[in-house]
């Protein structure tokens, strides 16, 4: 996944919203080129897909120690 991909989802009107992370603008240009089409929304993030996932694993890593199962 790119570093400047913030997910994506679906709104209340039926649009696909992708999240970018950095300057938008040159997010933006490259979904539109990967997906060959201009009719999607673009917004601002301040992490990554890929940032969110990392956190995640550690999360699911630090829960799954038997040690720390007190601590969380």
């Amino acid at each position: 996944m790119p570093d400047y991909f913030g997910g994506g989802f679906i709104d209340e009107k039926g649009n696909l919203v992708i999240n970018i992370k950095g300057k938008l603008e040159n997010g933006k240009a490259k979904v539109i080129k990967i997906i060959g089409s201009n009719k999607i929304r673009f917004q601002s993030t301040k992490y990554s897909n890929k940032e969110l996932n990392n956190i995640m694993d550690y999360l699911n890593n630090f829960a799954q120690k038997p040690e720390k199962k007190n601590n969380i």
